[in-house]
């Protein structure tokens, strides 16, 4: 799942559908294209109710993954996966973390919907 750009309907899924969730990311430099995995910089992934702030102990470990071009958060979400989400709608953030100086928190312009 891919969730990006403008104002979209929820993505919906099954509760007992795992699946990867994949938020894209653009970072520069000095106007230069960033490599998240290259610079070290680690990427975590909340998911919250919408209109909710993600606390500490929402944020989980995510991946990066470099698809069509740009560089994507993602983290496998469904049962057995990283996480599991009861049924509703959720807002997803995406922190960067370490190698560089700023600690940018972003929420995506996509929702999922667990149905």
């Amino acid at each position: 799942m891919d969730l990006t750009g403008g104002a979209m309907q929820p993505l919906e899924v099954t509760a007992d559908s795992r699946e990867y969730v994949l938020v894209p990311w653009v970072m520069t430099a000095d106007g230069v294209d960033v490599d998240p995995v290259a610079r070290g910089i680690a990427a975590e992934m909340a998911f919250v109710r919408p209109g909710t702030l993600p606390t500490s102990g929402a944020w989980v470990s995510a991946q990066w993954e470099y698809a069509l071009g740009l560089w994507h958060a993602r983290v496998l979400v469904g049962p057995e996966g990283t996480v599991t989400l009861p049924r509703g709608t959720y807002d997803v953030w995406v922190r960067a973390n370490g190698g560089m100086q700023e600690r940018p928190v972003r929420r995506s312009s996509g929702r999922v919907r667990v149905i």
